[in-house]
């Protein structure tokens, strides 16, 4: 029995995913790269819009070309995680896309369902945000970004049909993707701490989101924003019981491979940073 143990690694990025194939020491053994979509709106030069069914296409190429490179069997590959942008990923309840694109189709399933971190559409809502004085900035340096998560669903509140707002779940993109790997919703601290107002210790604040007119987030137990019940997981930890069945065979890997608790791609090199200081 073959005492070798490799792991994988998923950057996505604004315009590309890339994939890396490493030892136990760290050591790249193959990588492969594959670009992604992005549409915009002649209209409208605020709008940037990804697809998650793009991108995890582009996730599985590229984890398969890596295997192919190194002539690894999938068994050997003990683990998987993620990093991505701070963008924002809307599915249904049922984990289908939603699409954000302004028009009668918001709301509906469809391809376009990422806001991107760059798109400012939000411009309204993040200055409301930034206007009711709430303890919830004080943990973004004092000013939310309409770059950032609440912003963005606060948007989609105000364009969808109500009925249709009711029927999404919002991730952040890294913890998107640990979801479609492993189906369990579990959080990150990273993404919710830092871009979805969530807050250490106390965790969501009802008063904060009716204030800002995303009360049904908390008439629903914030089920549609996850860490409902204050769970959320620091980097690396184990997402569920790691690689669902599908996610195992689109990717080339085996089913129960661990599967890391994301982070954002800015706060990537964190973790390892604290241990060479």
């Amino acid at each position: 029995m073959s005492t070798r143990e490799y792991y994988v690694g998923v950057d996505v990025g604004t315009g590309s995913v890339r994939s890396s194939l490493l030892s136990k020491d760290g050591t790249v053994i193959a990588s492969s790269s594959q670009d992604t979509k992005t549409w915009r709106d002649d209209k409208d030069h605020r709008i940037f819009e990804q697809s998650t069914t793009d991108i995890w296409s582009a996730i599985s190429k590229t984890i398969k070309a890596c295997l192919e490179q190194a002539k690894i069997a999938p068994e050997l590959v003990k683990g998987l995680g993620f990093d991505a942008t701070c963008s924002l990923a809307v599915t249904d309840l049922e984990g289908e896309p939603i699409t954000v694109t302004k028009g009668g189709d918001i709301g509906l399933r469809g391809e376009r369902n990422i806001i991107l971190w760059a798109d400012h559409r939000a411009e309204k809502e993040a200055d409301l945000i930034n206007n009711t004085g709430s303890v919830v900035l004080d943990y973004v340096g004092g000013k939310m970004s309409l770059e950032m998560e609440v912003p963005k669903v606060l948007w989609l509140k105000n364009n969808i049909p109500a009925e249709r707002f009711s029927n999404c779940q919002f991730f952040d993109l890294p913890d998107f993707l640990t979801y479609r790997a492993t189906k369990d919703t579990t959080r990150s601290c990273c993404s919710v701490t830092c871009k979805c107002s969530f807050v250490p210790k106390t965790g969501w604040h009802n008063d904060f989101f009716k204030l800002i007119g995303l009360g049904q987030l908390v008439l629903n137990e914030y089920v549609q924003m996850g860490a409902n019940k204050g769970e959320v997981l620091t980097a690396g930890m184990p997402v569920g019981t790691g690689l669902s069945k599908q996610a195992a065979e689109e990717l080339g890997l085996v089913e129960g491979t661990a599967v890391g608790s994301a982070l954002i791609d800015a706060y990537v090199s964190t973790p390892r940073a604290s241990q060479t200081n």
